[in-house]
């Protein structure tokens, strides 16, 4: 089992920092995603993956309206998907929606270093 999962659309440079930081702190990543067209039919969250017209149905409950990105895309993103995002907008400090994007992606590569601190300190080891 993975240390760490990503879902993000592909390609994307922010992954592939978060992986070269994971290969010198010997943390495992899963990276989950596709395109952005083809996000639309993904189901976003931590279980992320493609949906077929009959769980798109099922799931319609999930169903939001994209705002940044893909704006104006149905997209299908559950409520714990939504908490675990805005939580970790907030948990570094950053408020408002315009610096949400730039938060979220940057994230990935401080995930990495903090789970691999251990093993290689791309932090350092103090201020």
């Amino acid at each position: 089992m993975a240390d760490l999962r990503i879902f993000s659309y592909l390609p994307n440079p922010r992954v592939w920092k978060a992986t070269i930081a994971a290969r010198f702190c010997g943390v495992e990543i899963e990276v989950r995603g596709a395109s952005g067209k083809e996000l639309r039919n993904w189901l976003w969250d931590y279980d992320a993956r493609p949906l077929n017209e009959d769980e798109q149905r099922a799931l319609s409950s999930f169903a939001r309206t994209g705002r940044v990105g893909m704006t104006g895309a149905r997209l299908f993103k559950s409520d714990a998907f939504l908490e675990r995002n805005l939580l970790a907008m907030f948990q570094q400090g950053l408020p408002g929606r315009a610096n949400r994007h730039l938060r979220v992606e940057q994230h990935y590569a401080r995930a990495v270093a903090r789970l691999g601190e251990k093993r290689f300190p791309l932090y350092g080891r103090g201020p």
